[in-house]
C-alpha cells in the first residue's frame, strides 16, 4: 500500500481510502481464499497446482509488498493489475455512490452494469472503461451542479495514470519510484475518427441460416426484425446530431438515418448509428460533447427488413456463405441484358442467381447463362435464359457510338471497352486501317469517325449485316468505310494485301496503315497469308512503310510475352523482336492471358512476284489520299 501510494502522490484534501480485508490483501499482494488455495485467476494460471501456486510470483508478478511469514494464515501471491483494477475502481466507484445520488447515470451513459458473477461489482473491461470516460463524469457533474465531487473524479484520474505504472512496475520487478514515468499514456479508442466515415452496414449477417443454400427464390424469409443502437433526442437537437455524427450514422440505401417515434404528438427522435457504434466509449469528443449537452440517450431501435432492402451480393453472401465461391454477383452487362458465366458447381442454383441479378439490378430485363464455349468460326455462344424477357436484341452505346445486335447470333465483349478505346486512340485521321475479324464494329467504326480510311469484314453474316446496319446507324461517310463478308484469310489476300500495294506508292509518309486481327483464339494462324508471294522484287522497301499489325492471342504460358513473339514471329517468318510491342489486355482465367502484339511489319522480308501492274484507281494523283480527307466533312 505504502508503494503505490508514494507513486500517486496523493493530496490528502482530495484523496480518499477506503477498503476492507479483501482490498488490503489485493493491494498487498494477496489474495484471501484459504491457506491453501490462491485466487481464481493466479491458481488458473499455475495450473491448478498447489505448489506451483506457492512459487507464482516467480514466473508472473512480484507482489507489491512481499512478505516472508509463513506462519500467515494467507497465501503468499502476486498481486496482478485485475486484482487492483478491480479493487480500487469498484471501492472509489461505492464511495462516488454514496455521495453522488446520480452516479448510476454515467453507468446508463456506457451501458455498464455490475455483474452478478463479479459478487456485485464491476468486470475488468468494464473498469476499463469507467478509467477512460472520466471526462463524461466530470460534464455530468458540472451540469447537475455537483462540483462536490470532484476530489473522487480526481482520484479516479490519478488511478488512471498509475494501471500503466504498475504494469511497467511489474515488468521490471520494481524500479525506483523517482525512475517511472507517471505521465498518462491512455489513448482514445474511438472508433469514429473525425472524417472517416464507417463502411456501408453489412445486413447479411442478420439473415436466417434457412437462406443457406436456397435453390428457388422464396423472398418471404427475408422478412426480418432487426436492432440497430440509436440516440433517442429531441426534434430541436436533430441538426446538431446530424451534423456532428455524420460519419458514424446508419450508412444504407433507402434508409433514412433519423426517424420520428411511434408514439403521438412526440417530439422525440431517434438517430439509427452504424452498428459498430454501440455506446457512447466509441464516439469522438465532439460527439461526446454533443450528445452530453443535448441530453442524448442510447437505446435500441427496431428495423422492419424485407428482400427488398437487401443488395445482391448480401443475399448471394448469405445463400454460398458454405461455398468457397467469390463474385457471384458479378456479370457482363450487354445493353439490357446481364451475361452470366456460371461454374459447374452453381448451376443447381442458376435460377435464384438469375432472378436476384434480375431484382436488384433495374436496367436488366433478360439474364442468360453462357452454356458452351465461343464457336471459334463465328463467334459467339449457345446460351440459356435464366430470368426475364427472352429479348436478345439490344443496343450498346460506347464511347460516343451506337450498336445494335441480336446478342444470341454474334460476338460481343463489354470487358474490351477500355481496349478498343486504346486502340482507336492510336489512330491517326487519315490512316488506312483493315479490320480483319470486325465483328459488330467496335473497332471500325468509332475509328472512321476519326476520318480514318476502314476496309472491316467479318464472315459471320449476322455480324456483318449488324455491323452495315451500324455503319448507317452512326451516320458515317460511306467513302471512308466499306463492309465485307469473307473469310479472314481471303480478305487479307484479295483486300488487304491489294489495297496496301494500290496505296503503297502515293500514301505519304505521315500516315500508317494499321491491320487489326482480334481473333485471340486463332488470329496468329492467319499470319501466314504475309509470306505467300504476292510481292514484287521491283517494289522498294522503303514505299512501304509504317504498316503497324495488331494481333491478338491467348496464352497459358509462364512467360506470356515471350511466347506471344514467338509465336508471331514464327508465323511471319522473320523475329518481330525487339521493336514489337507485347500487352496483356486481360485475365480471361486464373492460367490464361489475353494479349496484343503490335508489330512493324517488314515487307523486304518477304518472298516476292510481281504485283498487278495497276496501281492506281484512274485519274488519281499522288496527292489524292490527303485530298480525300480535306473533302470530308
Amino acid at each position: 500500500m505504502s508503494k503505490m501510494l508514494s507513486l500517486i502522490k496523493p493530496n490528502p484534501k482530495d484523496f480518499v481510502v477506503s477498503c476492507d480485508l479483501k482490498l488490503a490483501n489485493i493491494l498487498c499482494g494477496l489474495q484471501f481464499h484459504s491457506s491453501s488455495h490462491p485466487c481464481t485467476w493466479s491458481f488458473d494460471a499455475a495450473g491448478r497446482d498447489i505448489k506451483k501456486a506457492k512459487e507464482f510470483g516467480k514466473v508472473v508478478h512480484p507482489p507489491l509488498l512481499a512478505l516472508d511469514d509463513e506462519q500467515l494464515v494467507l497465501d503468499l501471491i502476486p498481486a496482478m493489475e485485475l486484482h487492483l483494477l478491480l479493487g480500487v475502481v469498484n471501492h472509489l466507484f461505492k464511495i462516488l455512490k454514496s455521495m453522488w445520488p446520480h452516479a448510476e447515470k454515467w453507468l446508463d451513459a456506457l451501458h455498464i452494469k455490475q455483474q452478478p458473477f463479479h459478487g456485485g461489482q464491476f468486470a475488468g473491461n468494464d473498469c476499463h472503461k469507467l478509467l477512460k470516460n472520466l471526462d463524461l463524469l466530470q460534464n455530468l457533474a458540472e451540469k447537475m451542479s455537483s462540483i462536490y465531487i470532484c476530489p473522487i473524479v480526481n482520484t479516479f484520474r490519478k488511478f488512471e495514470a498509475v494501471i500503466p505504472v504498475l504494469s511497467a512496475f511489474f515488468e521490471i520487478r520494481g524500479p525506483e519510484p523517482s525512475k517511472i514515468n507517471l505521465t498518462p499514456t491512455l489513448k482514445s479508442k474511438t472508433m469514429a475518427k473525425d472524417k472517416e466515415i464507417l463502411k456501408p452496414v453489412k445486413f447479411s449477417v442478420y439473415l436466417p441460416d434457412i437462406i443457406c443454400g436456397m435453390k428457388e427464390l422464396d423472398k418471404s424469409l427475408f422478412n426480418i426484425k432487426i436492432n440497430v443502437p440509436a440516440i433517442k433526442c429531441n426534434e430541436k437537437s436533430c441538426g446538431k446530431f446530424q451534423k456532428t455524427f455524420k460519419n458514424v450514422l446508419l450508412n444504407r440505401p433507402h434508409f433514412r438515418s433519423i426517424i420520428p417515434s411511434n408514439l403521438l404528438n412526440s417530439n422525440e427522435r431517434f438517430i439509427l448509428l452504424n452498428p459498430e457504434v454501440n455506446n457512447f466509449e466509441l464516439l469522438n469528443d465532439d460527439q461526446q460533447k454533443v450528445f452530453i449537452n443535448e441530453n442524448g440517450e442510447f437505446c435500441q431501435h427496431e428495423l422492419l427488413l424485407e428482400y427488398k432492402d437487401f443488395s445482391a451480393e448480401e443475399i448471394f453472401s448469405k445463400i454460398f456463405s458454405n461455398f468457397d465461391i467469390e463474385n457471384v454477383s458479378s456479370f457482363e452487362t450487354v445493353g439490357h441484358i446481364a451475361h452470366l458465366n456460371l461454374r459447374e458447381k452453381l448451376l443447381d442454383y442458376k435460377k435464384v442467381i438469375g432472378q436476384v441479378i434480375l431484382d436488384k439490378n433495374p436496367n436488366i430485363e433478360t439474364v442468360v447463362n453462357k452454356v458452351d464455349s465461343i464457336e471459334e468460326t463465328f463467334r459467339y455462344f449457345q446460351m440459356e435464359l435464366l430470368a426475364g424477357l427472352d429479348k436478345m436484341n439490344t443496343t450498346v452505346i460506347e464511347h460516343g457510338c451506337t450498336f445494335q445486335f441480336d446478342y444470341s447470333k454474334v460476338y460481343w465483349n463489354s470487358r474490351l471497352q477500355t481496349e478498343h478505346k486504346r486502340l482507336v486512340d492510336q489512330v491517326k485521321e487519315g490512316d488506312i486501317v483493315f479490320d480483319v475479324f470486325a465483328g459488330v464494329g467496335p473497332f471500325s467504326i468509332p475509328i472512321a469517325k476519326k476520318k480514318c480510311f476502314v476496309y472491316c469484314n467479318d464472315l459471320n453474316k449476322n455480324s456483318y449485316l449488324a455491323l452495315k446496319h451500324n455503319i448507317t446507324l452512326n451516320k458515317l461517310n460511306s467513302s471512308l468505310i466499306k463492309a465485307y463478308n469473307m473469310d479472314g484469310r481471303d480478305f487479307l489476300r484479295d483486300v488487304v494485301i491489294k489495297e496496301i500495294l494500290k496505296s503503297s506508292c502515293h500514301l505519304p509518309k505521315m500516315f500508317s496503315i494499321h491491320i487489326i486481327m482480334n481473333l485471340p483464339a486463332i488470329a496468329p494462324q492467319f499470319l501466314d497469308v504475309f509470306k505467300e508471294n504476292n510481292f514484287t522484287n521491283e517494289m522498294l522497301p522503303e514505299s512501304i512503310n509504317n504498316i503497324f499489325v495488331h494481333c491478338y492471342l491467348f496464352s497459358k504460358s509462364e512467360t506470356p510475352e515471350n511466347e506471344a513473339k514467338q509465336l508471331v514471329s514464327e508465323a511471319v517468318g522473320y523475329d518481330i523482336s525487339p521493336k514489337a510491342k507485347v500487352r496483356v489486355v486481360r485475365r480471361v482465367a486464373p492460367n490464361k492471358v489475353m494479349l496484343c502484339v503490335t508489330f512493324d511489319l517488314k515487307w523486304f522480308h518477304l518472298q516476292s512476284v510481281k504485283p498487278s501492274t495497276k496501281r492506281l484507281n484512274e485519274g488519281e494523283s499522288l496527292d489524292d489520299h490527303e485530298a480525300k480527307i480535306m473533302k470530308i466533312d
